[in-house]
């Protein structure tokens, strides 16, 4: 505990979300003081109830399978998609800050103090949106944000922080709520080398719930027919059935359905009793399955790596508990499969291990060395001439992978002596040596320099880019005519996406203070 409070670790999830204490030598999770089975991990649902009370957590299942919460808030927010609760509209980041709050009031309730700083994670697949926005939410909810780091990374320092002695090359398979993270870790002598890292951002345990979802209705409308008036809580009730029929699945051969008067035919009320082997839901769930085999292969791609060369597969995330799941892994990678950590516990432990190591907590001589990387490429929008012809293409100033930090300093030139702006637009990009638009993204980040005198020497100005990178994956680039001594210093401009100025921060705090303050507790 520092002079002002203690420091937590944080796993923001899609579907649940953990926080953690290092005490005693080690990371310790703390109980939702809300869950029936006294467990750490607390669901990632946010409500109002019908008195204009926020709800929570496990507290708020009730109501979001009515319809009348947010779940999976992680999803959007790269989007800045705003979502419904209650009568009012909220950014992901406000949602996903009262997450944060009910997890920092847990912790103080536990530690019987107050909580001041945090390590957050992300998935290693976030761009600069989500990772800026998930900092921006710890901020709402009234933490100073540390670090944040990779949720892969996270998994395996809560690994080798009891394996110093290992020497392997790991691959971390992260297979959450929301996301699909594979990360390729190399661990010797106490050092975490994250080489290289691919993934799916858009492919998770929501979509193996969606998908038995489908299963469930189509064997519903077979046995009942197709004019059953569903309404849309039956559907909210169904998607909570769905997952904890899912789980079921896991362990036992069928699972069952069973959700009273879930439509109306005839005017009369229509139970759903439906029965799903473990067979039909691979069957129904097989095309999600292969884009994760899929990822699997390009995550070895960047490093020539083959599938003998790993000696470990780390197993992080719920959704690797799915049978199906962990046999293809196995398949790949026989003998190798491991969940040496608790899957849905790795990234919890290792934000509060990384906790512990930035305030000094730890013994930095027993310590281990985070070499990070970031799995996008960023570089900036030039113009060419292909066949005397110009076109717009992608200049890299950071490949997919690189170490981080990095920085770098580039330089270009004008089109034109008389050229007097220029425009600065940083994307990014997942493809290596990548040289068409078309293989990259905006990442909103530009910004343009006016007023450029005409060249004395009838040559196009130069302008260097000096361009930078942080532990954070929080971009800094500065263009500078040197001839003029002309400076542009490029900030966020993604006024969809993100909160930009101060007097847009200060009004979405006050907007999660004063929903916080109607929280039932």
């Amino acid at each position: 505990m520092s002079q002002q409070g203690f420091t937590v670790g944080i796993d923001l999830g899609t579907t649940t979300s953990l926080v953690g204490v290092f005490r005693g030598g080690k990371p310790e999770l703390i109980l939702d003081p809300n869950s029936t089975t006294r467990s750490p991990i607390v669901p990632s649902l946010v409500a109002m109830d019908s008195r204009g009370r926020l709800v929570v957590g496990e507290r708020a299942r009730t109501l979001v399978n009515k319809g009348q919460g947010v779940r999976e808030v992680k999803r959007k927010m790269e989007t800045g998609e705003k979502v419904k609760l209650g009568d009012e509209s909220y950014r992901p980041e406000e949602i996903s800050a009262l997450i944060l709050k009910h997890l920092k009031a847990n912790a103080e309730l536990y530690l019987n103090g107050p909580v001041t700083d945090v390590v957050l994670s992300v998935p290693a697949l976030f761009t600069q949106t989500g990772i800026f926005n998930t900092k921006q939410a710890g901020e709402l909810a009234g933490l100073n944000v540390l670090h944040v780091m990779s949720e892969p990374t996270a998994a395996a320092l809560a690994f080798g922080i009891d394996h110093m002695d290992v020497d392997e090359k790991i691959m971390v398979f992260d297979f959450g709520g929301g996301t699909l993270d594979i990360s390729i870790v190399e661990l010797v002598d106490g050092v975490i080398d994250v080489t290289s890292a691919f993934g799916d951002t858009t492919l998770g345990g929501k979509d193996f719930d969606e998908a038995l979802v489908e299963l469930i209705l189509a064997k519903f409308r077979a046995e009942c027919g197709d004019d059953v008036e569903i309404t849309e809580t039956a559907f909210h009730q169904l998607k909570s059935a769905a997952e904890t029929c899912k789980i079921q699945l896991s362990s036992d051969d069928t699972g069952f359905v069973e959700l009273l008067s879930f439509g109306l035919q005839d005017g009369f009320p229509v139970d759903l009793e439906v029965e799903v082997s473990r067979d039909e839901f691979n069957q129904e769930t097989a095309h999600l399955l292969e884009r994760a085999r899929t990822c699997v292969y390009k995550a070895l791609e960047p490093k020539n790596l083959r599938p003998e060369m790993i000696h470990r597969v780390l197993l992080v995330g719920g959704t690797t508990y799915i049978p199906a799941v962990r046999e293809m892994l196995e398949e790949i990678f026989p003998s190798r499969v491991r969940a040496d950590v608790p899957p849905d516990l790795a990234v919890a432990m290792g934000t509060t291990i990384r906790s512990a190591m930035l305030t000094g907590q730890t013994d930095p001589s027993k310590d281990i060395l985070i070499v990070d990387s970031w799995a996008h490429g960023l570089g900036v929008e030039v113009l060419t001439f292909r066949d005397n012809q110009p076109e717009k293409a992608y200049s890299p100033l950071m490949e997919p992978n690189t170490v981080i930090p990095y920085s770098v300093k580039r330089r270009y030139s004008l089109v034109h002596f008389e050229q007097n702006e220029v425009e600065v637009k940083v994307r990014q990009t997942t493809v290596r040596n990548a040289y068409f638009l078309e293989d990259t993204v905006d990442t909103g980040i530009s910004g343009v320099i006016t007023d450029i005198p005409t060249s004395a020497t009838g040559v196009p100005h130069d302008v260097e880019i000096e361009f930078s990178v942080n532990v954070d994956k929080l971009i800094n680039l500065t263009a500078t005519i040197p001839a003029t001594g002309q400076e542009l210093k490029l900030e966020f401009n993604l006024t969809d996406l993100q909160l930009n100025t101060q007097e847009q921060v200060t009004a979405a705090k006050r907007r999660v203070d004063e929903l916080w303050s109607k929280a039932r507790r």
